[in-house]
């Protein structure tokens, strides 16, 4: 290396380094023992998950005095063996700066398109083709309880429930801050079922929401099996018990997994009762997803929010009975509410989050933001039509790739549809037959396809799109 490179200062370095990825720092570290000194390692998050390879890294990190100090993240994948909660509860202690824990089933991502690029993934050959398996659901057509359950089907929620187990088994010696459950858009999460009663899954997760440094939680429910007994994770009241012993926290995000699922009205329980809003006077951000809702209930729930509150994020509502729509919510919000009378700084910003289409892929939605702000706090006209908007209105984006943006189209668009297929290559998340038997395209949709098989984006094979098929997968990752 030059040794005008060398001899620069080291705020320079770090600007350098600051543009270039772990792995090429890793390269760079490689030239010499001065590149050593002067390029450390970009080092803040460890991954872990029942593989060998991810195992091992994170033993070594862990046993590092250097690298294991950066640490303030980490993520875990739910598989069945159990040497992954091992070395998590052997190790964890040596991470002093961890803040942020993730459990995460969408670590794999789509075929050659990883979520999180880990040490197994790196070991995989440029272009080998796997099988991505994950479950179709662990709770179909069963209606047993939780005690009844967690044994039988232990092998699908052991990562949810171990790393509960390994944060309430170590108390206050790490301050932990933040708790994320991940799903992006696949239907997986922490089973709702540990709130029918005391558990003591529950009671772990009453234990790190009690820690006076947590602040941030991203709860991601599994609610399958609740409408066969009644929904008692919302209505026993140990929900709203858990989550009231974060007092200082001041992000919230519930994804209830209920888009699928049929809810008598006679069982419905007010948001407010099991989402204890009132004990949390530091609240900011509030997300809330995938969940049954009563339009007159959940527009109080948003006018007794906190006024800390900056941004506020619905999506994928089912509106009881049909008595309700996002156009006829976004009215009254504006009616009732009066966010506009506000002082600027304490004005919140909504958005709406809806699917592209019903064929697109897991995570792919569409975000209905600044014309929602123009509509409240402007002059501008609703931007929706009862449960669905207009061409143009609103940016899809990926949350398997954070990166991407583009322009709404037009849902039942020819052209939009193909689209979709050649931007995600390998993402389609039904068998490609049953995609193609399922809608109208017209007489000349095998030609069009072809096209777009062969685009520039291209090309996929069928073989491909069946690997990646949800319905047919036996376990999860």
């Amino acid at each position: 290396m030059p040794p005008a490179l060398l001899n620069l200062p080291a705020e320079i370095h770090a600007e350098i380094a600051s543009y270039v990825s772990s792995r090429d720092v890793k390269n760079l570290r490689l030239v010499c023992t001065k590149t050593v000194e002067r390029f450390p390692l970009k080092l803040s998050r460890v991954f872990l998950s029942p593989n060998k390879a991810d195992i091992r890294v994170f033993r070594k990190v862990s046993q590092h005095e250097t690298p294991r100090h950066q640490i303030v993240e980490r993520q875990t994948k739910n598989i069945e063996s159990g040497k992954d909660l091992r070395a998590l509860s052997d190790y964890i202690l040596r991470f002093p700066r961890l803040k942020k824990i993730t459990v995460c089933n969408a670590t794999q991502g789509w075929l050659f398109e990883p979520f999180y690029d880990t040490p197994t993934t790196r070991l995989l050959p440029r272009g080998f083709r796997y099988q991505i398996r994950r479950c179709d659901s662990m709770w179909r057509h069963q209606g047993g309880s939780w005690s009844e359950m967690k044994t039988v089907y232990s092998k699908y929620i052991r990562g949810y429930i171990g790393i509960l187990s390994v944060l309430a088994s170590i108390g206050n010696s790490l301050k932990i801050e933040e708790l994320s459950v991940q799903s992006n858009g696949l239907p997986f999460g922490l089973t709702a079922n540990i709130f029918d009663r005391a558990t003591p899954e529950y009671r772990d997760f009453v234990a790190l929401l009690s820690r006076p440094t947590f602040r941030r939680l991203d709860l991601v429910l599994n609610t399958e099996n609740q409408n066969l007994i009644d929904w008692p994770a919302f209505r026993s009241g140990h929900l709203r018990h858990a989550l009231g012993q974060a007092v200082n926290l001041q992000h919230f995000s519930l994804t209830a997994g209920m888009h699928h699922l049929l809810l008598n009205v006679d069982y419905w329980t007010p948001l407010n009762e099991f989402i204890p809003i009132d004990l949390w006077p530091l609240l900011q951000s509030f997300r809330l997803m995938d969940i049954m809702v009563q339009q007159d209930d959940l527009v109080a729930f948003l006018g007794a929010l906190p006024l800390n509150v900056r941004t506020i994020e619905l999506g994928q509502l089912r509106f009881f009975s049909r008595h309700g729509d996002y156009a006829t919510l976004l009215d009254l919000i504006k009616g009732e509410l009066h966010w506009s009378d506000r002082q600027l700084a304490k004005q919140p910003r909504l958005t709406i989050i809806i699917a592209i289409s019903d064929f697109a892929p897991p995570g792919m939605m569409n975000w209905i933001d600044s014309e929602i702000q123009d509509f409240i706090y402007n002059h501008g006209d609703n931007p929706f039509r009862g449960m669905g908007v207009d061409a143009g209105v609103g940016v899809e984006r990926d949350a398997f790739n954070p990166d991407y943006e583009w322009p709404h189209q037009d849902d039942f668009d020819w052209e939009q549809e193909v689209r979709v297929m050649r931007r995600q290559n390998y993402r389609l998340s039904m068998n490609l037959n049953n995609y193609l038997d399922q809608i109208a395209w017209g007489p000349d949709v095998g030609s069009r396809l072809q096209a777009a098989r062969e685009g520039p984006q291209g090309p996929w094979q069928d073989h491909d799109i069946d690997h990646i098929n949800l319905d047919s997968c036996v376990d999860i990752e």
